[in-house]
């Protein structure tokens, strides 16, 4: 099979004039399916639309952002797809008579003017910006940017997010697969018969194909996207021969046509009469399942050459990988050579072991080369939990066939997928939530990804359309979109811009070609190589920064303060309700005063982070806001840092309480800026701020109890913390002393599941000592399992009971380590047995953890000690029952 590509898969910015004029002169074809069309969309759309229509808004121009959330599969990445049918449909987009038919009935009040723009609408007037396909892209970094008419653009948001989100999900799992699987191993693609019906099983196909996989079974995605196609035989077509006598044509032409091999049959029986009496393979099979040789001979006449064969019909090491053998052996007489085997069922690890080492043992009896290096392909449910722990064991699988797992998106059934409006007639536009993560990004802007020295993606940045882009060797103030605190410095070394231009409307844009499948293939590939590595892994990986521009932080969170709800408050709220209200909320002071409201708005990212200010805004911005605002100067009084309770503290002041203006001190005459009045906001000072008030005051009584409680529980916390200081450093000792074998046996069986693997069976017992140095405190002790590995097979297992070590003393321990039949599913196949035991010594590492807990002063001082054991086993079939020392051999941490 191919290898991987390794194409960079960009697109050509030098591309001349007239080949841009020609690839907007071409024609774009209609969407693969045919079902997208206008109508692919939810009625909400319409209604939309129509209600814009009947406003006179439907011409105001719009610009939305089709972004995601949160990564899939609880990794850090995702793999952009899907933007070619995107193109594809805005570039056929018209309705037909029967369309606007169907909306008659569907939208009876509607007027007939709406139905007639519904006739001459297009995309004409629409601009489509977008991130490469096959790009790694990341969340609120937009995918596709859409510009037009508020109306059409509403309509198109549906089909777009669909068009995108199962796209883009199955690209980042197949991408996904390929990462753990390793770009040495062919990954094919079987998923149709489990697709979530036709669309979904051809939509599977190419977007698998995009994120790494080599080949499809899928016959209808090869000849529509020239996919590279695999495919073998099923069980059906070996458990449909009965014997020999059916194969009726038995002649094969040679390789080279010079001869003819007028009884290819009898030429595979007489290859495995010689396997059966071979030496190296002496006792591996018997008699094998003649109708499985029939088959397979029948198959390789059919296809001598690319013969590859199932083989776990019947049993695999005892027939069909003899029966292989033979059929592959006789081709080889004839100049051909043998695919491979398939593997669907069974212990794919050590089948595949198995396999390869009955390969080698031909190839060097036999001395035909290359076939020790014949190629095994593994399907049977796979998923990237399988190819993991497939890897961990050790394998000798050339090829894995996936599907299931992989077209349904059995881990996650959506990406997520949102298209909101950034702005309209030049004016941003923010969507506000609880939910931090929901909070739009408003405005049009440029993205760009950073990288560094390395090579490797830094961070990606959002910028305002009208920000001076990044530049190479210059620094750039990166900041989290919300959390104030999150903010660095970069200076990169590469800089690229992500949005391009793939529809340009009425703009006279150039326009970026839609490439080939496989280019757009080799782009993720070249993608996938510039994330580093712990972006990447399963396991634990480390979120990739997604960052706006220091201008953009600071509009994004005017444009909150300007847009988030005003709530007033009543001068004449009873006290106990105002303490109910949240810090960010003011007061009243002047209970004689007429009632005047206090208005707020906070923006949550201001309240916690890097000593800023908690700021009270009293007005509403209501003029059009610019891209980088000045601060504002509405902050309300000093506000502590202290904890919400004392920000705005206690009960209404009586009439000695002064009142604070948005201007230090100015009264209703204050004014800002531009001659505009301030509304007037009335505020409590904290209890104790207020100057020279109580100042000649007497220390009540109740405050010398309180400071003797409090200095009575620092005493007692300084006791408690020497003792606990003390007792660290008298952490209990474990010493191991031996480790005595009994038996050791390993034996060919069945797991749980009837699975056929080698068991193994151990008995052994541990001692040691523990000793607790403790002078003045007892240990609760207590263990983990005691381990005995064979790599990263657990062999045996044991517990030590838990028990109570008075101080200054210690115990001797013996515990039963023990495990008994113990499947091995190849990973103990270096272990060579004979009559059931091992030829050699054999290496295990112990490990256990135990844990100590002392009570120094009750339940208030109770340190805890843990003491990790590692040791080195050395297990002698000839020295069973003999103490094995651990004195040497162990490490304590």
């Amino acid at each position: 099979m191919a290898a991987l590509a390794s194409g960079n898969g960009t697109i050509d910015a030098a591309a001349t004039a007239e080949q841009r004029e020609t690839a907007q002169a071409a024609p774009i074809r209609s969407a693969t399916n045919p079902m997208v069309t206008p109508l692919l969309t939810d009625l909400y759309q319409f209604t939309m639309a129509y209600a814009y229509w009947k406003a006179g808004k439907h011409l105001e121009r719009a610009v939305f952002d089709l972004y995601f959330r949160k990564n899939p599969f609880g990794g850090e990445y995702t793999v952009f797809a899907g933007l070619e049918e995107c193109i594809r449909l805005i570039a056929n987009f018209h309705f037909k008579e029967e369309d606007i038919s169907f909306m008659r009935s569907v939208m009876p009040t509607c007027e007939d003017g709406f139905f007639e723009y519904l006739r001459e609408l297009d995309c004409s007037d629409v601009e489509v910006y977008a991130v490469p396909e096959g790009s790694v892209v990341f969340p609120k970094v937009p995918l596709i940017r859409v510009e037009g008419p508020v109306a059409v653009v509403q309509l198109l948001e549906t089909p777009f997010v669909n068009l995108v989100n199962y796209a883009s999900l199955v690209t980042t799992n197949a991408a996904r697969h390929r990462f753990v699987a390793g770009n040495t191993k062919n990954l094919l693609e079987f998923g149709l018969r489990r697709a979530q019906g036709p669309d979904g099983g051809i939509s599977a196909s190419k977007y698998c194909y995009i994120g790494g996989f080599d080949a499809t079974s899928n016959v209808a995605a090869g000849n529509l996207f020239g996919i590279p196609l695999r495919g073998t035989h099923s069980h059906a077509f070996v458990s449909s021969y009965m014997s020999p006598d059916e194969i009726v044509d038995k002649s094969l032409h040679s390789h080279d046509g010079s001869s003819t091999c007028m009884d290819f049959l009898s030429l595979v029986q007489t290859w495995l009469s010689k396997l059966q009496f071979s030496e190296s393979l002496h006792g591996v099979f018997g008699e094998t399942n003649q109708s499985e040789l029939a088959a397979f001979t029948s198959y390789a006449l059919a296809f001598p050459n690319n013969f590859l064969a199932l083989v776990d019909t019947y049993d695999v090491m005892r027939s069909g990988i003899p029966n292989f053998c033979a059929v592959a052996l006789a081709l080889n007489d004839l100049g051909y050579k043998a695919s491979g085997i398939r593997l669907d069922s069974g212990d794919l690890a050590y089948l595949s072991i198995e396999a390869r080492k009955f390969f080698q043992a031909i190839e060097k009896e036999f001395n035909v080369p290359g076939f020790g290096k014949m190629s095994i392909t593994a399907s049977n449910d796979l998923n990237e939990e399988t190819l993991d722990a497939l890897n961990k064991q050790g394998h000798e699988i050339d090829a894995f066939g996936i599907g299931t797992y992989l077209v349904t998106c059995y881990a996650q059934a959506a990406l997520g997928c949102v298209f909101k409006l950034v702005e309209i007639n030049k004016q941003p536009r923010i969507k506000l939530s609880e939910d931090v993560t929901k909070v739009s990004i408003p405005c049009k802007k440029q993205c760009f990804r950073l990288y560094g020295r390395e090579g490797y993606a830094l961070v990606d940045i959002m910028t305002g359309e009208n920000e001076t882009p990044p530049k190479v060797g210059e620094r750039i103030l990166c900041r989290h979109p919300f959390n104030e605190s999150k903010r660095a410095y970069v200076v990169p070394q590469r800089v690229e811009e992500l949005l391009k231009c793939y529809w340009p409307g009425s703009s006279n844009k150039p326009r970026e070609d839609l490439p080939l499948l496989k280019n757009i293939r080799d782009r993720c590939m070249q993608q996938l190589e510039q994330m580093r590595s712990d972006h990447m892994r399963r396991l634990n990986p480390t979120p990739y920064k997604v960052s706006v521009s220091g201008k953009l932080y600071d509009f994004i969170h005017f444009l909150w303060l300007s847009e988030a709800p005003k709530q007033a408050v009543a001068a004449d709220m009873p006290s106990h309700e105002m303490d109910a209200k949240t810090d960010s909320e003011v007061t009243s002071n002047a209970t004689s005063s007429p009632a005047r409201p206090v208005y707020y708005v906070q923006s949550p990212s201001r309240d916690s982070h890097d000593g800023e200010k908690t700021t009270t805004t009293t007005t509403s911005f209501n003029s059009s806001p610019a891209l980088s605002p000045p601060r504002s100067h509405s902050s309300v009084g000093r506000h502590s840092r202290e904890s919400s309770s004392s920000r705005f503290s206690g009960s209404l002041k009586p009439a000695g309480a002064r009142k604070i203006s948005p201007h230090d001190g100015g009264g209703r005459g204050s004014r800002r800026r531009g001659g505009k009045t301030w509304k007037e906001c009335a505020v409590i000072e904290e209890e104790g701020l207020l100057d020279g008030e109580e100042d000649d005051a007497g220390v009540p009584r109740r405050c010398y109890f309180l400071g003797f409680v409090l200095a009575f529980f620092l005493l007692f916390s300084f006791f408690a913390l020497i003792l606990g200081g003390a007792s660290r450093n008298q952490r209990p000792r474990i010493i191991m002393k031996s480790i005595t074998f009994d038996n050791f046996i390993i034996q060919a069986g069945t797991d749980a599941s009837l699975v056929p693997t080698d068991m193994a069976t151990l008995n052994s017992t541990l001692k040691f000592t523990y000793r607790n140095t403790g002078s003045f405190f007892g240990v609760h002790v207590t263990s983990t399992p005691i381990d005995l590995n064979y790599y990263q097979l657990t062999l045996a297992s044991g517990n030590m009971n838990d028990f109570y070590q008075s101080r200054k003393s210690k115990r001797d321990l013996r515990v039963v380590v023990k495990g008994h039949q113990v499947p091995l599913y190849g990973g103990g196949s270096s272990l060579s047995s004979s009559e059931g035991k091992t030829s050699g010594p054999v290496g295990m590492t112990l490990g256990f953890t135990v844990r100590s807990r002392a009570y120094v002063l009750g339940k208030l001082v109770k340190p805890k000690f843990y003491s990790n054991v590692q040791c080195s086993v050395t297990m002698d079939q000839t020295k069973l029952s003999t103490p094995v020392s651990l004195k040497n051999s162990c490490r304590y941490s």
